[in-house]
């Protein structure tokens, strides 16, 4: 009793037999996974409805999830970060995730890690000696983008 209920549906494709079924469904868990880790939300009156022909290349993804062939779309750059020990490779792939999250905007990232500016600095300096991103070349950020995902689909 008065506790908010958010509901969230993944829609496949249109199935006229029962193999399509099954597909339709596979499609829709998809739809539901993409959507949580890309943070989507299209919401109309408390609901989040996702439909999997509206995911554009993330439907290729998919297709490759659970294969080995979906990790060599990580670019090289971000293996070198993987390679780094934990837990530092995890604040600068948190870093990392939430700096691109935000349009490269290191004080957002800050503020939405709690963490101070210089700190976020420190660790988009270490990030970028490590990897060599270029983060001016628009085609190699979308391209780190991808393999952030492609981690995360793999890490659920």
């Amino acid at each position: 009793a008065g506790e908010n209920v958010r509901i969230s549906c993944g829609i496949g494709g249109t199935a006229d037999t029962l193999d399509e079924v099954s597909k339709s469904c596979r499609e829709a868990a998809q739809a539901l996974k993409i959507g949580d880790i890309l943070k989507m939300s299209y919401e109309k009156d408390g609901y989040r409805i996702l439909f999997f022909s509206e995911l554009g290349i993330f439907r290729f993804l998919c297709k490759l999830e659970g294969t080995k062939e979906l990790q060599e779309y990580i670019p090289e750059s971000l293996k070198k970060l993987l390679n780094c020990k934990k837990p530092q490779r995890d604040q600068w792939l948190e870093t990392l995730r939430m700096y691109l999250k935000n349009g490269k905007n290191l004080s957002k990232t800050a503020s939405e890690l709690y963490i101070h500016y210089k700190t976020a600095a420190y660790r988009m300096e270490k990030i970028t000696e490590i990897t060599g991103i270029d983060f001016e070349d628009a085609n190699e950020v979308l391209v780190v983008q991808i393999g952030l995902i492609i981690l995360q689909m793999t890490e659920k």
